[in-house]
């Protein structure tokens, strides 16, 4: 796998990326999520878009699981880094992915519910920042193109400094 990535130009943020949503994981494998986590608050922007860069590629994987993982892998770092990742979280590009996905006849009702429960997290937990209104903003645009959020639950933990509480603990 890594000479692959390599071959293709993947860098090592997007790398660690692809491992921590692969396909071939049993469950959310939080080490390698939290290692992410910790790339990104000790990075540069440059790491921020790399990482970027991978979870958008892996969101639109045609494997529900890896598209699960990656959205687990979304909520952890919406939860545990601060407003540098938010800011590339809020980007209209990002923004437009994210609707894609939650519009695509394709998806899966797991992963549908579990993007939707973010976003009705981050239209309560972003509402009153000015800078990420964009994230609060994403609710409203998928409504008005008919996306249900009736069934949604917030899966946003908004206590801690990054927005949230974070991923239980490693092999917990």
């Amino acid at each position: 796998m890594h000479a692959l990535d390599s071959m293709l130009g993947n860098t090592p943020e997007q790398q660690l990326v692809s491992r921590a949503t692969d396909e071939v994981l049993l469950g959310t494998d939080w080490a390698l999520i939290l290692e992410v986590v910790d790339l990104v608050n000790s990075g540069e922007k440059e790491t921020i878009r790399e990482v970027m860069r991978g979870l958008r590629r892996r969101l639109f994987h045609k494997e529900p699981v890896v598209q699960m993982h990656s959205l687990n892998l979304l909520q952890a770092l919406m939860e545990n880094c601060h407003e540098p990742l938010h800011e590339q979280v809020a980007e209209k590009e990002f923004l437009n992915d994210l609707s894609k996905i939650a519009t695509s006849k394709n998806l899966s009702q797991e992963v549908r519910e579990k993007l939707l429960s973010l976003v009705v997290g981050w239209a309560s937990a972003y509402a009153q920042k000015p800078a990420l209104s964009a994230l609060a903003e994403l609710r409203a645009r998928l409504t008005a193109q008919g996306v249900d959020f009736s069934s949604a639950t917030p899966s946003i933990d908004v206590s801690a400094p990054g927005g949230g509480g974070g991923p239980p603990p490693a092999g917990g």
